[in-house]
């Protein structure tokens, strides 16, 4: 095993919510048995994984719950959480102030039964957000007092991010898509080691699309990937089939993780799992051999940097 590649690997928990509506919208990935939730996390952590990755809308705060009762009695693990997104009059509504900040604040650590948080983001923002001097101070505050450790943002785009960390000089952490079929992230990794921000690469991968099964899967209505229409899918068909003359004899799991930690300026990685089986896959894919630098340059000159739709 290795543990230096272990240490940047975290579980991401976003699938353990199950159904999941914020207002109209389904924003889960469909039902999840809730007993298979916490022996992929026990395992997890027996294995060595302890960063887990969480937001207070996941399973409308399920997710929380569950870690907490899980990581009751454990201390040395870090977790990240959000906050940020709310419904109002049945729709999705996006409050950032500092009021629903320490509402939030207090609502994950019930939930989470922490003292403090690791890493508190800022869920998905507009780009048009703003930050004044009196959050700056109220952030820095709640570090002084230990109610968190690092603050930051997890990001919609590869500008948002370059964009709030030119802005923000007290953001530590910032949170982006980064993986086989969207290296836009690669225009960040400078602006980041600069600033001395620390990356959590989300979706490495692709939320299930870059394995042929899901291409042909009909999701239910309560899973988010039902929106993915045809052409999205025909242009996965097409990378997926380039993707197996580059990887040849590797499996794509072990493939795409391992393509994400070629990438040294990434701090943390965290596939989003659902299983103690799903666990066990992307630990295996920790002994297999790193990529070689013809596969990479290959993934670079042969796949897109991104679909155009994103």
């Amino acid at each position: 095993m290795n543990y230096r590649d272990i240490n940047r690997i975290g579980f991401g928990t976003s699938p353990l919510g199950g159904i999941t509506k914020l207002g109209h919208k389904h924003v889960g990935m469909g039902y999840q048995d809730v007993k298979k939730s916490i022996s992929a996390l026990e395992y997890a952590y027996s294995k060595g994984i302890k960063f887990f990755d969480t937001a207070d809308v996941y399973g409308n705060g399920r997710v929380e719950k569950l870690i907490g009762s899980v990581f009751k009695e454990i201390n040395d693990i870090q977790i990240c959480t959000k906050f940020g997104n709310l419904v109002k009059d049945n729709e999705i509504k996006f409050d950032y102030s500092i009021k629903h900040l320490n509402q939030s604040l207090h609502s994950s650590l019930k939930k989470l039964n922490r003292d403090y948080i690791d890493i508190f983001l800022i869920h998905s923002p507009p780009s048009s957000m703003k930050l004044n001097n009196e959050y700056e101070k109220h952030i820095v505050k709640l570090i002084e007092n230990k109610k968190i450790l690092n603050f930051g943002i997890s990001c919609n785009s590869i500008n948002d991010a370059i964009n709030f960390t030119n802005k923000y000089n007290f953001i530590t952490y910032i949170q982006i898509n980064f993986n086989l079929l969207d290296r836009r992230g690669l225009d960040f990794f400078k602006i980041a080691k600069k600033n001395k921000i620390k990356i959590i690469s989300r979706a490495p991968f692709a939320n299930g699309m870059i394995f042929k099964k899901n291409i042909v899967k009909n999701f239910t209505k309560s899973d988010f990937r039902i929106k993915y229409d045809k052409e999205f899918k025909d242009w996965l068909s097409i990378q997926i089939i380039n993707l197996e003359k580059i990887k040849k004899n590797k499996k794509m799991i072990s493939f795409a993780l391992n393509f994400i930690l070629y990438h040294k300026y990434i701090d943390h990685i965290i596939p989003g799992m659902r299983s103690k089986n799903q666990v066990i896959d992307v630990i295996k894919s920790l002994n297999d051999r790193p990529l070689t630098k013809t596969q990479i340059n290959n993934i670079y000159k042969k796949i897109p940097v991104a679909y155009h739709g994103w």
